[in-house]
């Protein structure tokens, strides 16, 4: 659902400022015409006004800070990517790009390191079920609800399934307002990755929440492609917690296969603490 993120935020957030009229007509491009003249004319304004006295130049900054903050910078929005370390950064929104899974890019490959440790499990899961009403109301986070019924039309004449998800929605604006996993309609499986899981069963442990979630570690250099998908999914352990609520002890068991269990070992993603405060930025 990664290729969506962004768009579904900004997209709902418009379709609740310009709410489709009873008789069809769709208000989104005259809104944002209106938008554009307004901060065209904010942009003009300082024109307008007299320039203020000059002040003297900053100091230039040393060179191995400049050769710094380039690296940085270079590694944030090209390093971490292609190496499979970074999900969510400033080219992604405009090109969709895949990160996980193999890559949909023409020329460039990401997820390096997933290619070169086939075999190593990966840091991310697939969420199969979930009885969480805090988790479900976060994850995926669909918001096709917000959108006018011109719009969905109007994805679905493009090819689009006609759902938006949004994650960073419910993140930062509010899961009040989004829709509940799993309520109406089946359960959307979705991947997450494991420090992403680790803080929201943190959250809903501190709710006092008793839920099941079952996952499955997807491994390093699995491919996202539908053809070979479902196949690989079928043959990977299931793992299941189960929360009672309060300060009952977790159950928590991997299935392989139709017959053979076990309980979670202690490096289970499910019964780690959750990720300290910087890796949650």
């Amino acid at each position: 659902f990664g290729s969506d993120h962004n768009f579904g935020g900004a997209t709902s957030a418009l379709a609740k400022l310009a709410p489709e009229a009873s008789g069809g007509a769709d208000w989104h491009l005259p809104h944002l015409a209106a938008l554009s003249l307004f901060f065209s004319a904010a942009a003009a304004l300082p024109g307008m006004i007299a320039p203020p006295p000059p002040r003297a130049a900053a100091p230039a900054a040393a060179p191995w800070l400049r050769r710094l903050v380039l690296a940085e910078g270079f590694l944030f929005v090209f390093g971490l990517p292609l190496l499979g370390l970074a999900d969510d950064f400033p080219p992604k929104p405009f090109s969709n790009l895949r990160v996980h899974g193999g890559s949909n890019h023409l020329v460039v490959p990401t997820d390096l390191l997933g290619r070169l440790l086939p075999t190593v499990p990966s840091d991310v899961v697939l969420v199969e079920r979930c009885s969480s009403a805090w988790i479900n109301a976060l994850l995926p986070c669909e918001l096709t609800h917000h959108l006018t019924p011109s719009a969905r039309e109007l994805l679905r004449r493009v090819g689009h399934s006609g759902r938006v998800i949004g994650p960073a929605f419910g993140r930062n604006v509010s899961p009040l307002l989004t829709m509940r996993n799993g309520e109406g309609g089946p359960f959307l499986r979705y991947t997450l990755p494991t420090f992403e899981l680790r803080r929201v069963l943190a959250e809903a442990r501190a709710r006092g929440e008793a839920f099941r979630i079952d996952y499955r570690r997807l491994p390093r250099g699995y491919s996202a492609d539908a053809a070979g998908r479902q196949a690989l999914v079928a043959t990977l352990p299931l793992t299941t917690l189960v929360e009672r609520g309060g300060t009952s002890p977790p159950s928590c068991t991997v299935r392989r296969g139709n017959w053979f269990s076990a309980r979670c070992t202690p490096d289970e993603p499910a019964l780690q603490p959750p990720p300290q405060a910087w890796a949650q930025r």
